[in-house]
């Protein structure tokens, strides 16, 4: 398994906000703990929108997921929020929101020349490769997060890059008579939010020229220490009310069952 490691940062001053989306995430410089070296990093403060605790979770969880599946996302970080790097916030517009996020927070090392992905962009065969992937993952975790109205993707070095999983693993809160009787099939619901992805047109058109086999890989070679490893690394007071029981029972279903899944996808979505 690739080795997951998460690093700790002590948020000093920021230098932007993003003012465009729910939770106005936060560009700040940080000192890392460990090696005691100044870098940028991205803040999604607890006191935003749609963070709290559990998002926190949500977002640690999917991006270490996205990781051993050899889908980019900016390395994840436990953000250090604390009563000094407040007060450098007075009097910006999410002061408030800051000023109740005091102590552990969700962030992300900032990848610095990246620009958003637009849905006219011409795709390289590698990164149409990494959109079927990311394609995938989203079944796999039921993010619908991820449209034309928000790709909550950007291209670094040509390379697409996924952000913004405070909303995964929806099949936590949607009711359980709108949910698949089994993890692994894909109900109207699930058929809908797919249509709606990003890359679901780009994908449809070219379902015969991408290598499927080569997309589903990576969930093949899972690898169930991913599991504990995630229980040493969520801080206890993201994991409390997570629900990674469920987490955990819903995705280890979906890979026991990846022919099942395969079919799924292919016959309710790409076969024409």
């Amino acid at each position: 398994m690739k080795t997951l490691t998460l690093f700790e940062v002590i948020a000093m001053q920021h230098f932007w906000i993003a003012e465009s989306g729910a939770n106005k995430p936060l560009f700040i410089r940080g000192v890392d703990t460990r090696q005691h070296e100044s870098g940028d990093y991205v803040l999604k403060y607890q006191g935003a929108e749609r963070m709290d605790a559990t998002a926190c979770g949500r977002e640690l969880l999917a991006a270490f997921l996205a990781a051993l599946l050899d889908i980019n996302t900016p390395e994840p970080v436990i953000i250090h929020v604390g009563p000094d790097f407040v007060e450098t916030m007075r009097g910006s517009s999410v002061y408030p929101q800051v000023a109740k996020s005091i102590g552990i927070n969700f962030g992300s090392r900032y990848i610095p020349g990246n620009i958003p992905l637009r849905p006219t962009q011409s795709l390289s065969r590698e990164q149409a490769q990494q959109a079927a992937r990311i394609f995938i993952f989203d079944l796999l975790i039921k993010n619908s997060d991820r449209n034309h109205l928000k790709p909550n993707l950007f291209l670094a070095d040509d390379k697409i890059y996924i952000i913004d999983h405070e909303l995964a693993f929806g099949f936590l809160f949607t009711l359980p008579s709108l949910l698949s009787p089994v993890a692994w099939q894909l109900n109207h619901i699930d058929v809908t939010d797919a249509g709606n992805h990003f890359f679901y047109s780009f994908l449809r058109q070219k379902a015969k020229t991408i290598d499927w086999e080569e997309a589903f890989e990576p969930l093949t070679n899972f690898h169930q220490e991913y599991w504990s490893k995630m229980e040493e690394l969520i801080p206890s007071a993201w994991k409390n009310e997570l629900m990674f029981d469920n987490i955990h029972s819903h995705i280890d279903a979906v890979f026991s069952n990846l022919a099942s899944f395969k079919s799924e996808i292919w016959n309710k979505l790409l076969a024409q």
